[in-house]
């Protein structure tokens, strides 16, 4: 028994702009592989090849996810079945629950990798973030979960504690 072509994809994936990336490119890669002369290799073959394509395309990340997915994105794919199998597998995004993550940079990969893990661990196990840039949440980040705002950032704190610090600031005086 092989693992859902989607249980795979979202097993490594944390981000909606990154599930819909490596969907796209799972795409092109299989399309090469089932309506090419591959059809037939061995799985491990066809793996070697689409990781070779990611890195003809200067797509690191995706030939490193691949190598993680392993064979699996083959079993139980032929030509007859593959888009019925990709449109499944993104079909299931809708159906995962959804973090709105709003930080004040740019994430690396391993930095997204790292927020992703402790969320499924923490949050849910097969949460997925939506991730914005927002240069307002300073020294922080803000949320949304179940349909509740949370601002964590800086800027807040120092907001709600305004009071406090113009009550030292005049205790010193």
């Amino acid at each position: 028994m092989y693992k859902d072509l989607q249980e795979i994809v979202i097993s490594n994936t944390y981000t909606k702009r990154d599930f819909y990336h490596r969907l796209g490119r799972l795409s092109e890669c299989l399309e090469k592989v089932f309506f090419s002369e591959l059809s037939g290799n061995e799985d491990s073959e066809k793996l070697l090849f689409c990781i070779e394509y990611a890195r003809k395309l200067n797509d690191p990340d995706f030939a490193s996810v691949l190598q993680e997915w392993g064979v699996g994105v083959f079993k139980g794919m032929s030509a007859n079945n593959l888009y019925k199998r990709l449109e499944e597998a993104g079909a299931v995004y809708e159906t995962l629950p959804e973090l709105y993550l709003y930080v004040p940079v740019p994430l690396s990969d391993q930095l997204i990798r790292e927020v992703g893990v402790w969320c499924r661990q923490e949050i849910g196990e097969r949460l997925m973030i939506d991730l914005s840039i927002d240069e307002r949440v300073v020294g922080g980040c803000a949320l949304v979960w179940n349909d509740t705002y949370y601002d964590l950032s800086l800027r807040t704190r120092f907001g709600e504690q305004s009071g406090l610090v113009s009550k030292l600031i005049k205790a010193y005086e």
